[in-house]
């Protein structure tokens, strides 16, 4: 136990109170238990927990290529939205890793037995206006700590050139959105390589389908989305 911890306890990332000091939880045990089950909650489709469950957003069934798709948990009480909340606007350096770990679990079961050459990760690059206003790019650092737990290189496979922020559009405008929002990099060769798409969360699938399309393109032979929460 570090005497840090001791002089100046740690306290829960949702309701401040004091966490599990032993555990060098973000959570308190009351929120723990909260975040557990969420990711129990059953998949209103499929039946399984939240994080076993692999139902396609609608967006994601018509990218053409092989998809599958994996959250954490799901987008749909104060628990989960506070914590997508802070993710993207208050740089917290324990809940990015946290949700990097999570989200790394997830890689770790669907690239199982792979080699490290098969697959890359990649992410959708936050708007300048965005990273101005917040001062970071919160899918870019939780991509990067998944690539140090994996072991995958991080890729820079795509670049920002427009579009709005994908929140204030309905469901109909966020694909059009997307198709002017992202384009490729010219830096990655990604010709028959798995990809891992990490995001925080998916709402319509838009962005992923977008992204997936752009993939293809360059020849990538399989795509995985994996989120911290899908809505």
């Amino acid at each position: 136990m570090k005497l840090i911890n001791l002089i100046f306890p740690k306290k829960c990332i949702i309701c401040g109170e004091f966490t599990n000091v032993k555990e060098n939880d973000i959570f308190c045990p009351i929120c723990r238990t909260k975040y557990e089950t969420l990711k129990r909650e059953p998949c209103r489709d499929c039946g399984k927990a939240q994080r076993n469950c692999r139902c396609i957003s609608s967006k994601l069934k018509y990218a053409g290529i092989s998809v599958t798709q994996r959250h954490v948990f799901r987008f749909s009480d104060e628990l989960s939205r506070t914590l997508i909340y802070k993710l993207k606007r208050k740089n917290l350096s324990a809940l990015q890793l946290f949700l990097a770990k999570e989200c790394a679990e997830l890689v770790k079961e669907e690239s199982k037995g792979a080699f490290r050459d098969e697959f890359a990760i990649v992410y959708p690059p936050r708007s300048k206006s965005a990273i101005k206003e917040y001062g970071f790019d919160h899918a870019h650092i939780i991509a990067s700590e998944v690539a140090k737990i994996t072991g995958f290189p991080l890729l820079r496979a795509f670049k920002r050139v427009g579009g709005k922020a994908q929140k204030t559009l309905s469901a109909a405008e966020r694909g059009q959105n997307a198709e002017k929002a992202f384009e490729l990099s010219d830096e990655c060769a990604l010709t028959g390589l798995s990809v891992i798409i990490i995001d925080d969360v998916v709402t319509s699938g838009s962005t992923a389908a977008r992204l997936s399309e752009l993939l293809k393109q360059q020849g990538v032979k399989r795509v995985i989305v994996v989120s911290a929460s899908k809505v």
